[in-house]
């Protein structure tokens, strides 16, 4: 999977030498994954383009293991934002192609500030990175990773959720024609859903849990299905979602 550490080249695409190879590669493979999931009775209702984002798409050579090794000649790095932005844009006409009423989202992993950060640093990656991106495709939404340990202060819940609402409210003030939502989220469950639902103006469009059935150093404790082969079973967190259906019924 990509990630800011690791954003690899399929192989079956190190032979391109041009940035416009490579975007006619991502316009291919994901016009081909869309038309197949609508035929499938399977059509999303938004479609992401890459995946934390942050320092780009397309930019390593990557070992069996997904570890990068190196850079790939050509990039999608923000170092290159004329390469960037046209891998976003291809990838954007892709779905398109196939039905123009599909969302588009982009995502990076800015939610927040880490204890060691500020919420100003946090969120002027965030500006910047979306400023730049919608010169070349405006997104209907864009996504920020939250997590507590990685998005911000693993010994304080109140320094997070600030930090959160700082960067989702700074956000909608600058964007007031997109829609925000925490692309991934593990503990503080409520915490995180009460930032992205009181954004003023509706301008908050919802959440995603990762991984809800997995334990991991991102979310220890807080899966909110226990699995055991093909049997899983609800956990203590899982509550915390009927109540806030209740809670938000007014949106839903």
């Amino acid at each position: 999977w990509a990630d800011p550490g690791k954003q690899c080249v399929p192989v079956a695409w190190q032979s391109y030498t041009a940035i416009a190879d490579l975007a006619t590669a991502v316009h291919d493979y994901t016009k081909d994954a869309i038309t197949k999931l609508v035929a499938g009775g399977a059509r999303p209702e938004m479609v992401q383009i890459g995946n934390e984002t942050t320092p780009g798409m397309l930019i390593h050579r990557c070992d069996s293991g997904g570890q990068p090794t190196g850079n790939n000649p050509i990039t999608g790095s923000t170092s290159n934002w004329a390469n960037l932005g046209a891998l976003l844009k291809a990838g954007v006409q892709g779905v398109k192609d196939v039905d123009p009423t599909i969302l588009i989202s982009y995502h990076i992993d800015r939610g927040g500030d880490k204890a060691t950060d500020t919420k100003g640093a946090a969120l002027q990656t965030s500006i910047t990175w979306l400023t730049n991106a919608m010169k070349y495709a405006t997104p209907d939404a864009f996504g920020e990773s939250c997590y507590q340990k990685y998005q911000g202060d693993p010994n304080s819940t109140a320094n997070t959720k600030a930090g959160w609402t700082s960067t989702f409210s700074g956000l909608a003030t600058k964007f007031p024609t997109v829609k925000f939502f925490a692309a991934e989220y593990g503990p503080m469950q409520r915490e995180i859903n009460d930032v992205v639902f009181g954004l003023a103006g509706d301008q908050g469009l919802g959440t995603f849990n990762w991984e809800p059935t997995t334990q991991g150093d991102w979310n220890t404790g807080h899966d909110l299905l226990r699995r055991s082969g093909t049997t899983y079973t609800a956990q203590p967190d899982l509550a915390l979602y009927d109540q806030m259906k209740i809670d938000y019924a007014s949106r839903l």
